[in-house]
């Protein structure tokens, strides 16, 4: 299974750039770089998040090497709560939410596990957050 390191080493390498090049992006030291590659240091969760930001990853990849919208629960979810919504009609914008959502951002609703958020919270509170999805939507 794949490190920390080793997988800030191969992101680095598809991006072509040098360690140097790397902790200059995220403001570190070239050598905090060269001990995280070798997995000799872990760098703060500040670091943490640069570097997804930079690479265009989660921090959850970086750490774990999973993407939570990778996860085939992830799209179960959504699927089952847009399920949920279209029953609801109150909320008939939802009917065809799923299909005309880009794929892009459906994506990032489901990186930041948006849908697991919606089952969690209160039908009240339900009802506001979809309001405000149908203004923006």
């Amino acid at each position: 299974m794949e490190t920390f390191g080793e997988r800030i080493r191969r992101l680095r390498g598809k991006k072509g750039i040098s360690q140097r090049a790397l902790a200059k992006a995220v403001n570190v030291s070239p050598g905090l770089i060269s001990f995280v590659e070798r997995d000799k240091n872990r760098p703060s969760i500040d670091v943490v998040l640069r570097m997804a930001n930079f690479f265009g990853t989660t921090t959850d990849y970086l750490i774990t090497g999973k993407e939570p919208g990778d996860d085939a629960r992830s799209s179960a979810v959504a699927k089952q709560v847009i399920e949920q919504l279209e029953r609801d009609k109150s909320f008939s914008f939802t009917r065809n939410f799923y299909t005309e959502i880009s794929a892009e951002k459906l994506k990032l609703l489901e990186q930041y596990q948006f849908f697991d958020l919606l089952r969690k919270i209160s039908a009240f509170n339900l009802k506001v957050v979809l309001k405000i999805m149908k203004s923006i939507v």
